[in-house]
This record gives C-alpha cells, structure tokens and sequence, in this order.
C-alpha cells in the first residue's frame, strides 16, 4: 500500500454548495501495462475431429498495475480520491496478477 501517492495537504473540502477550483486532469494515475498472450496448437485425429491445445497468459510480464478510483464501481478499492476519507490520497490495491489458463477441446 503507498501511503501518499500525491500531496493530500494541497486539497482541502470546498464549501457547501460552491465548485472546487482545481483544474482538470491535474492529478496522473500511474502507468497500465499489460500483455496478453495466447498458444493454440490444432491436431488432427481423424476426418472430422481434431484436437485443439490452448495455453493463454494474462498480465504475462506480471506488471504491477493499479484501478483508478475506489468510486469507480469495482469490487477493489484503488486510489482513494475522496478528501474525507482517511485513507484519500492512498493506493489501496493492485489489479491481478499474472494468470495463465491452460484448455483442451475435442472438436468433432
């Protein structure tokens, strides 16, 4: 968890019922990199049914990436951006990790 991901002392709760003055797009999240890979291998079995292998990798360079917001409707929080909260300003989780999935099919 980084516990300061930008400066939390530069924003402060703008009055009831008046907008903020920051700009737009002030803040960056921090990079997203993710490759995804697949292996399919056909084999013949006969006239009419072959064999089909498949490996497929997800995240294959296992890159660290992060979600953008806790607000954004995901199930895993991500940067906390709300100035109440005691956690704002913080990144609360990653996205997953490297997954591979591993697949036979008859096909006939």
């Amino acid at each position: 968890m980084v516990q300061e991901y930008f400066n939390t002392s530069a924003f402060t709760v703008n009055a009831p019922g008046t907008f903020g003055n920051t700009g737009k797009n002030i803040l960056r999240t921090p990079r997203t990199f993710t490759t995804n890979a697949a292996l399919i291998k056909d084999t013949k079995l006969a006239e009419r049914a072959s064999l089909q292998f498949r490996v497929e990798a997800f995240n294959l360079f296992n890159n660290v990436n992060f979600p953008l917001s806790t607000k954004n409707g995901l199930n895993h929080p991500g940067i906390d951006t709300t100035v109440t909260d005691g956690s704002f300003g913080q990144i609360l989780a990653a996205n997953d990790p490297r997954i591979l999935q591993f697949a036979m099919k008859f096909i006939f």
